[in-house]
């Protein structure tokens, strides 16, 4: 962190002093390149586990956690094709994961939720 400390004031004058342009960004311009491995989307992707999609499949689909198994397809676990829909955002938006929608239907698994996520 910098700390940004005023020069002195200039001697007063009759005359209108110039405008000043802005000072400098200390800070690195933005960059277009790939996020590094250490980015918290890459960090997220390394933690989708199986519990993990459960917990999403609970959480946000009503899905009955005991019922969950690797094997279980989307459909059984209670969602649609538009539910499928959002799963597939969930996954993008909350934990970096890639899975082309058109990829994932309800009568996928939970392990195909994972190997989908993880390609």
């Amino acid at each position: 962190m910098s700390l940004l400390i005023p020069s002195p004031s200039p001697a007063p004058s009759s005359s209108p002093a110039p405008a000043s342009s802005p000072a400098p960004s200390s800070s690195p311009a933005p960059s277009s390149s790939p996020a590094p491995a250490s980015s918290p989307a890459a960090a997220a992707l390394v933690r989708l586990s199986p519990d993990t999609v459960a917990t999403l499949l609970v959480r946000h689909f009503g899905a009955d956690r005991r019922r969950l198994r690797p094997h279980t397809t989307l459909g059984a676990a209670g969602l649609d094709r538009y539910a499928v829909l959002e799963l597939v955002v969930i996954l993008r938006d909350d934990h970096g994961a890639h899975v082309d929608a058109d990829d994932l239907t309800p009568s996928h698994t939970v392990a195909d939720v994972l190997r989908l996520a993880r390609s």
